[in-house]
Formats: structure tokens, C-alpha cells, sequence
């Protein structure tokens, strides 16, 4: 990937984390995405699925720490969390293995009678969740739906995350998971 291009996607992702705006990252961040997402799959939050994603985020929440907390201060600031990215770059397997966890957690979270699939509707309520305005959420699903059938597999959703976290190609689909980056 170019400098610039990954660095826009590092800038977009941390800046989705960062849900309280702070500036920083911090375990509370983990809190109120997980939260968000529950709500956009319409799960109670002392149910199995909430209690999974919760324990994801919880795993992936250290797995960060341990890769970008450089200064040991308990929270991750832009630079580190850029750094710690642009040091897995070149290990796509272990970036694929390291969000599997949380992903397979978010879908079970949003895929409410668990066949595997999300009506785009609700899809878009997720991506909302995320901080994708209605406008981007709209267009990822429909950029998603690679069979046009109104909903999004487990398969689509992987395939899309995996390409937003390793294409070096700005316009493939997945890349725009979370907006436009061109």
C-alpha cells in the first residue's frame, strides 16, 4: 500500500474508535462500540451474543495495548496506533487471525435469527453504529451485496473487513467499508 493511502485508512479507523473523541483510545472506546453495535442488532445486553462481543473487544482491547501502548500509559494515541498497524502490514494472516474474534462476534450480534445473513437494512444500522453516515452506509451495503440479494453473508462481511484491513487497492469494495477513502 502507499504511505498515504494506508495512513488514511489508520486515520479512519482510529478515528471510528475513538468514540468519545477524545483523541485517544481507551478501553471505554471498546465499552460504547460494543454497545452501539448490540443496539444496532437489537440484542439484550445479558444475552450470549452480547456477552461474546464483549468478550472479544476485551481479548482484542489487549492484543492493542500490547502492540501500540509504547509509553505504558494505559491508552493509545494516534501515532501509536499507527505504528502498531504499520508493523502487522506485512503479516496479513496474523491481522485476519488477530479480528477474527471481534468479527465473527459483531455478525452474531447483528445476524438476529443466526442464518447467516443481515438484511441491508440492518447492515446499514451496524455501519451506522460504527460512524458511517446513512449516505455511506447505503452505498457499502449495496457495494457489499456482491449477489444483489438484499442481504450480507458472513462471507461478504469477512470479505469485505479483510479487504478493508489488507487491499492496497482504495476502490475495491471492501476498502470502503467504512466510507469513502478516494
Amino acid at each position: 500500500m502507499t504511505a498515504a493511502s494506508i495512513q488514511r485508512k489508520y486515520d479512519l479507523i482510529f478515528d471510528r474508535l475513538d468514540i468519545d473523541g477524545n483523541g485517544v483510545l481507551e478501553f471505554a472506546d471498546c465499552l460504547r462500540m460494543g454497545q452501539a453495535v448490540i443496539r444496532a442488532g437489537h440484542v439484550r445486553e445479558d444475552s450470549g451474543e452480547a456477552d461474546a462481543l464483549f468478550t472479544a473487544y476485551r481479548e482484542a482491547w489487549q492484543r492493542l495495548v500490547e502492540a501500540a501502548d509504547a509509553d505504558g500509559d494505559g491508552v493509545i494515541t494516534r501515532e501509536e496506533f499507527k505504528a502498531a498497524m504499520s508493523e502487522t502490514l506485512g503479516r496479513r494472516e496474523q491481522v485476519v487471525a488477530g479480528c477474527r474474534a471481534v468479527l465473527d462476534a459483531e455478525f452474531r450480534a447483528i445476524d438476529a435469527d443466526d442464518d447467516g445473513f443481515v438484511p441491508s437494512a440492518d447492515f446499514q444500522c451496524y455501519l451506522e453504529a460504527l460512524g458511517s453516515t446513512p449516505a455511506e452506509a447505503r452505498a457499502t451495503c449495496e457495494s457489499l451485496d456482491a449477489n444483489g440479494d438484499g442481504r450480507i453473508s458472513r462471507e461478504e462481511f469477512h470479505d469485505g473487513w479483510t479487504q478493508y484491513l489488507l487491499s492496497d487497492d482504495l476502490t475495491a469494495v471492501g476498502s470502503q467499508f467504512l466510507g469513502h477513502l478516494t
